[in-house]
């Protein structure tokens, strides 16, 4: 049957002698982007509500996030919806030793029932020859100095002085970028901050080192689900250190202060020696840099602020 084409006007194209629907036009290639991520959006909630399928309402909020990273529905539709897919990971603690286990220098003990000792003998150590010049040496040591013989005990001890020479010559290379920063605050400052890479590295994989201060649209993402992860575990457990320490470094990458400048706040008073010294050095940073965003965005109210909390910082 033919179908009446007259309510269609315009839609036929060129068989009826008309243009055809005409392709949107945008001002800009963002604006493009920002309608087509829309358009994404709504098909992912399409597929949440009416179909169900929270598989393909991610996969369509994830295309969304590319071409609109900065649009704070898109990200939280997609922490929502990807959190009901992969649920955080159980908070229940590992009985497995924690990263200070690996600072452990290996020992080597002696064999049960053996006599020896565990120390290696330095290789400047010599016996002394047993002769005439070691009698006579051992007679002037009874009865008065000897002016031909040079005692054997001084001997020995410049040897073991030429010996520790050399060998702290031969020593290994300095402490690592990683503990550099921390030499003014005692050796036990050093152990947080390398238990933090050895927990980023498992968690966030090798790229961690290649996105810098600028993390890539996709990278963002990745770290946005683990700050979120990370955060469901300290409101299960407000004392895990280690979430602490790898939350505060994901949101200081992340670039979100205020959050970190809360999560450090809150911590401070939890904790004591140490590790809050090591915090409130943290907080002093972070105040730095709100201070500094403030007073370049002219919120200068907002600046006195910061900077009173940063003069009343313990």
């Amino acid at each position: 049957a033919d179908v009446d084409r007259a309510p269609y006007a315009g839609l036929w194209g060129p068989e009826d002698g008309s243009e055809g629907l005409e392709p949107p036009r945008y001002g800009s290639g963002r604006d493009a982007r920002l309608a087509i991520a829309m358009f994404c959006e709504e098909g992912a909630r399409l597929e949440e509500l009416d179909r169900g399928d929270l598989r393909a309402a991610r996969r369509l909020l994830g295309h969304a996030l590319r071409l609109a990273p900065h649009r704070r529905s898109i990200q939280a539709s997609f922490r929502r919806v990807a959190a009901e897919i992969d649920p955080p990971p159980s908070t229940k603690r590992s009985d497995a030793p924690g990263p200070a286990a690996s600072y452990a220098a290996p020992r080597s003990d002696p064999a049960p029932g053996s006599t020896a000792s565990p120390f290696r003998p330095s290789p400047s150590a010599r016996a002394p020859a047993m002769g005439a010049g070691s009698t006579s040496g051992a007679a002037s040591d009874e009865t008065g100095p000897s002016t031909g013989h040079q005692p054997v005990a001084a001997t020995a001890a410049s040897d073991d002085e030429v010996s520790t020479r050399r060998l702290g010559s031969e020593a290994g290379p300095g402490p690592s970028a990683l503990t550099q920063g921390e030499d003014d605050r005692g050796d036990e400052q050093a152990l947080p901050a390398a238990a933090v890479a050895a927990l980023l590295a498992p968690a966030l994989g090798d790229q961690l080192a290649a996105w810098g201060e600028e993390p890539s649209d996709e990278d963002e993402v990745t770290l946005e689900l683990r700050a979120e992860q990370l955060s469901e575990r300290l409101r299960a457990d407000p004392n895990d250190a280690l979430a602490v320490a790898e939350l505060a470094a994901l949101l200081e990458l992340l670039g979100r202060d205020h959050e970190l400048l809360a999560l450090l706040s809150a911590r401070i008073d939890e904790v004591s020696g140490a590790e809050r010294e090591a915090l409130v050095g943290q907080r002093r940073a972070v105040l730095g840099r709100l201070i500094g965003a403030a007073s370049e965005a002219g919120r200068d109210e907002e600046a006195s602020l910061y900077q009173l909390m940063l003069d009343r910082n313990d």
